[in-house]
């Protein structure tokens, strides 16, 4: 069990290590393609800049990756080694010995 735990755990943990590298490869076509867009002019409207900008925010949250696919296992390798290690724990049953008693 404890193994489990741990292996989601460190899954987990990869895959949030994982996004950033892969985050390059989303961002680079995307600011390629609207860089493409716009007209190379002197000076640029503010609608036009707020335009650019908008698109780019909105196709990049689009192709974002789940920062939950990465923390829901650690979640549950976190959950599962706590019980674990409440089940370690747990002392002996010792309500059949004698007390001792007081004077």
């Amino acid at each position: 069990m404890r193994l489990l735990g741990y292996t989601l755990l460190l899954l987990g943990f990869a895959w949030l290590c994982y996004m950033p590298i892969t985050l390059f490869s989303t961002v680079n076509p995307l600011i390629h393609e609207q860089m493409i867009k716009i007209p190379v002019k002197e000076s640029y409207s503010r609608e036009e800049v707020d335009g650019a900008i908008g698109i780019s925010v909105d196709t990049f949250a689009e192709q974002w990756p789940s920062f939950l696919a990465g923390a829901l296992p650690m979640l549950a390798g976190g959950i599962i080694l706590d019980f674990a290690g409440r089940r370690r724990r747990v002392p002996p049953n010792t309500a059949l010995e004698p007390t001792p008693t007081a004077p």
